[in-house]
């Protein structure tokens, strides 16, 4: 699935003949590994709003809510960036709601989806691609955060289909740092966490740990 926010409330910008491109270029975000695209929504839809005429692409990469995949599927950065580059062909010509590479865009990858962001980019070499923005990303997999994932798949293997709130509990342990634990409770955290329903389903979080 996939979302393509935009503002047509106004007209697009209009500059001078001088002014050759808008105070503001389209975005692609690529969100984090367990994330799903209605949680985004929420942070970018005041940017769209700000600025009539800007798009921004969300959507679930798969593993994450409501996408399919093969058991035989090895759901790295590879292959997700592969699944991009494949929907932005689909979108850009579809329709009024396209998304269109050849207006200059930006990259956004948060926590796992910068890998994705990064591949991406450094295979595709778009030249209308203004940059990348990678939020709490990382360059590889490092001896801690393979325990994270080590760690969840054997939670995850161990949780019943019927108990969906057993691997959100075990996850958002890694999530909160001790400053922000500071500021507020912990269950107050969660509940900002999961305030937004997340339908990933159990056999999706075990394949995007592998």
């Amino acid at each position: 699935p996939y979302a393509i926010l935009s503002n047509n409330s106004k007209s697009p910008f209009t500059g001078s003949p001088q002014e050759h491109h808008p105070p503001w270029c389209n975005m692609i975000v690529c969100h984090d590994v367990f994330d799903n695209l209605e949680r985004l929504k929420v942070f970018v839809l005041p940017m769209v709003t700000r600025y009539p005429g800007m798009k921004i692409l969300l959507w679930n990469y798969p593993g994450q809510a409501f996408t399919t995949f093969t058991d035989d599927a090895i759901l790295n950065n590879k292959f997700h960036a592969e699944c991009l580059s494949r929907l932005l062909k689909h979108v850009k010509g579809n329709g009024r709601e396209n998304f269109n590479l050849d207006e200059p865009f930006f990259l956004l990858g948060h926590g796992s989806g910068a890998a994705i962001a990064t591949y991406y980019s450094a295979v595709q070499r778009l030249t209308t691609l203004k940059g990348l923005v990678l939020v709490n990303g990382l360059s590889h997999v490092d001896s801690h955060y393979a325990s994270v994932f080590h760690d969840c798949r054997n939670v995850f293997e161990c949780s019943p289909e019927s108990r969906p709130d057993l691997p959100i509990y075990f996850y958002a342990r890694f999530l909160f740092s001790p400053g922000y634990l500071s500021k507020t409770s912990s269950s107050l955290a969660l509940n900002i966490y999961t305030a937004v329903h997340n339908p990933i389903t159990l056999r999706g979080r075990k394949r995007l740990c592998q």
